[in-house]
């Protein structure tokens, strides 16, 4: 077999071809903070407000929220505007590939088989495929891998150390389109141990870099308290917890999902491999404090968030392409490919998972922009004129935030810390599962309009929605089957958006 030092153009090709598809699948308002980023751009655009309170509630609309992503809804706005949804998508998607291909070809040392490669290449593209691809979070993954490269390329020496110079000014982007910008900070302290013992001549770029960076992160609308907030809320659990904001295994648990447990996988054999790493570059001087740290750093990251699986990619590239190193390139031995080492372990258990996850297919929904259901809802609620106060699940507000024509009192916001916690323990799902609870929470804010969105709802949830049907006070004006539906109140103002859209629910009315 060849040996090949650096990917050829072709497998490039192919892999940033496949990651391109796998990438395809159209976005939603309604996952992650993108509707809301959509909502708050839209607000600075037109009259250059930041919302630091619950702007989008009228449950708790003057409380406090840090917010270090209102730059990243300024820029998707913007963009938006000027190209679209699809445009933004396809824009998103080409840093994707360009930041997977960087991290790619710098990461192969040494002459890999080819065949290597292209496995290797393949089993991490899934790393940057199970996230929602336009939100706020997409500024770290892109800034994580651009600091790792500029310090990885000035401790090789292959980039002037004038180069870090940069990294102040990208950390003022970060710091208002990110709240994990202080990741740039670990990765730059490790940089400068690494640059003590080996290149002591960086040292005196790296620490005044690093202060600059650290006090340029106070360059933020709510200056020292907008950094305080940020630190202390990345390390406080909220008491509603989105999914992927939640640990790698805690979410895993909850909800059995393929690519959750593919990134469980990918980190076992990545702390798995570090060890054994270790014992190569003891022997063979070909990984550095630098490498092995940053690989300890991102993996602990991802399984801290399960949002921040796509910073495996590193470490995954480093030590999958070191291990080959060793195993196949030094010992020349190409016939043993599926002996028990490190690189088969990649195999014996990445591969099935793969399989199962439906990964080998990318085309599971193949477009760009806005997903095609997506704004049915909200275009039915523009056209019928419901008026609010509305009460809904958490699982459609992003989307009600965004896509209204004339924003409605909303009750609830998805993003993390937007209520005091006894919000979310009085007056949200359960508690308001009883009719005394939700009599309660009724009575105080005279819900005009019901708007749920029944996909992923729970037995006891859609008992509830039953319920209200049988009532008799509220009437069923829009359905999507097992997605999503909009019941309004039965009053004289509400009469002629009933006489055009009420449909029969499938339910005995409670006449009582």
């Amino acid at each position: 077999m060849k040996k090949q030092s650096k990917p050829n153009y072709l497998l490039l090709i192919l892999l940033g071809g496949y990651l391109f598809l796998a990438l395809s699948n159209h976005i939603a308002l309604s996952v992650g903070q993108l509707g809301y980023l959509m909502r708050e751009g839209a607000m600075w655009w037109q009259d250059g407000t930041i919302a630091f309170a619950n702007v989008h509630s009228y449950t708790t609309p003057d409380f406090e929220v840090q917010n270090h992503h209102w730059l990243a809804g300024v820029i998707f706005y913007g963009l938006q505007q000027w190209i679209g949804y699809g445009g933004l998508h396809v824009l998103a998607v080409l840093s994707y590939v360009a930041l997977f291909l960087g991290l790619y070809r710098y990461t192969i040392k040494g002459a890999i088989p080819i065949v290597w490669q292209l496995i290797i290449g393949l089993l991490a593209v899934p790393l940057f495929t199970m996230h929602n691809l336009v939100d706020a979070i997409f500024f770290t993954y892109i800034l994580v891998g651009i600091y790792w490269l500029l310090l990885s390329k000035s401790l090789d020496g292959k980039y002037s150390p004038k180069w870090l110079l940069l990294l102040p000014v990208l950390q003022m982007i970060w710091v208002n389109t990110h709240q994990y910008f202080w990741i740039g900070w670990a990765l730059i302290v490790l940089a400068l141990i690494q640059a003590t013992f080996t290149n002591r001549g960086l040292v005196k770029w790296l620490l005044p870099v690093l202060l600059a960076t650290v006090a340029s992160a106070v360059l933020h609308p709510q200056g020292l308290q907008g950094l305080t907030t940020a630190l202390q809320t990345a390390f406080v659990s909220p008491a509603i917890m989105p999914i992927q904001e939640q640990p790698t295994w805690a979410a895993y648990l909850l909800t059995q999902s393929y690519s959750l447990l593919y990134v469980l996988v990918v980190s076992g054999i990545l702390l798995l491999g570090i060890i054994n790493w270790v014992g190569i570059a003891s022997k063979q001087q070909i990984a550095s404090f630098w490498q092995i740290s940053t690989s300890v750093l991102l993996t602990l990251l991802a399984l801290w968030s399960n949002q921040l699986a796509p910073l495996l990619l590193i470490p995954f590239f480093l030590i999958a392409f070191a291990n080959v190193q060793q195993y196949y390139t030094a010992e020349d031995n190409y016939q043993q490919l599926l002996r028990y080492c490190p690189p088969s372990l990649v195999l014996y258990l990445l591969v099935p998972v793969f399989v199962a996850a439906g990964y080998y297919n990318p085309i599971a929904n193949l477009g760009y922009g806005l997903r095609g259901e997506e704004q049915k809802i909200t275009n039915f609620i523009n056209k019928a004129g419901i008026q609010g106060p509305i009460f809904h699940n958490t699982a459609i507000s992003g989307l009600l935030v965004s896509e209204l024509e004339q924003p409605q009192p909303l009750y609830i916001s998805s993003q993390p810390q937007a209520h005091p916690t006894n919000f979310y323990q009085q007056d949200y799902f359960p508690t308001i599962l009883s009719p005394m609870g939700w009599k309660t929470i009724h009575d105080q804010y005279q819900f005009n309009a019901i708007v749920i969105r029944l996909q992923g709802m729970s037995i006891p949830q859609l008992q509830f929605m039953g319920n209200l049907l049988g009532n008799g006070r509220w009437s069923m004006v829009y359905l999507e089957p097992d997605y999503e539906v909009i019941l309004i109140k039965k009053t004289p103002k509400n009469q002629i958006i009933i006489d055009r859209f009420n449909q029969v629910p499938d339910v005995i009315e409670n006449q009582e």
